[in-house]
């Protein structure tokens, strides 16, 4: 965007957890969005919102995960965040690659599952 750096906090109305992964979704919360975490062995995340800010979609491999009971953690982690600028909710969802601008990114937080949530350890 400008150079400068921006926070943007999901908060999900619902919140799907299971065995393999992590899953949210924001529908009626500022920004919309969604999240899907793989707790397997590529520790795989996205997370998409639309706000004020524009279309966002962070993608990173090898998120550093670790959990306690029912909350998952997601340690600081490095991806990269796609950018539509301009982009408001109710504009065409069939953005392509090229209409994004491409930016270093991070993503940190916790999420609350309703049951237990483990994480499988990773083998050398």
């Amino acid at each position: 965007m400008d150079g400068e750096e921006r926070t943007s906090t999901l908060t999900p109305d619902q919140i799907t957890c299971d065995v393999g992964s992590v899953h949210g979704l924001a529908i009626s919360n500022d920004p919309q969005g969604r999240f899907s975490i793989r707790l397997d062995s590529d520790r795989r995340g996205s997370v998409g919102t639309a706000s004020d800010e524009g279309l966002v979609l962070f993608e990173g491999t090898e998120l550093d995960l670790s959990a306690s009971g029912t909350v998952l953690t997601v340690g600081t982690s490095e991806g990269e965040v796609s950018l539509v600028e301009g982009w408001e909710p109710g504009d065409d969802v069939n953005v392509t690659a090229d209409d994004a601008e491409r930016h270093p990114a991070t993503l940190s937080g916790s999420i609350t599952c309703e049951g237990a949530v483990t994480v499988p350890t990773t083998e050398p």
